[in-house]
């Protein structure tokens, strides 16, 4: 498994004025913005996962954002797959990858 870059990642983040609300394990969830980033297994490579209920062009262009500005941190943000949260009854948080993207 490749080094994860947490603090390149979140300087990238407060760059374009957003904030990391919880990482855990490979995911890194943005505060208020429908997204989260996913390590791969390249040091320098990272997924955009987009929430499936968000405002299309919101999304975009946060995504563009981070993208434009991770290449200047030599970084790669990729287009990731929409998700799902959701809520069961056992009150426990459900996260669902889709399989697609907008």
């Amino acid at each position: 498994m490749a080094l994860r870059k947490l603090g390149v990642v979140k300087t990238i983040v407060e760059t374009v004025g957003m904030d990391i609300g919880h990482v855990w394990d490979d995911l890194v969830f943005l505060n208020h913005t429908g997204l989260i980033l996913q390590f791969t297994d390249q040091e320098d490579t990272m997924r955009i996962h987009r929430n499936y209920e968000g405002e299309s062009s919101i999304l975009e262009r946060a995504i563009d954002l981070l993208k434009e500005t991770a290449r200047l941190y030599a970084m790669t943000f990729l287009d990731g797959e929409e998700f799902r949260i959701s809520q069961g009854d056992d009150e426990e948080l459900r996260l669902e990858f889709l399989g697609t993207n907008r």
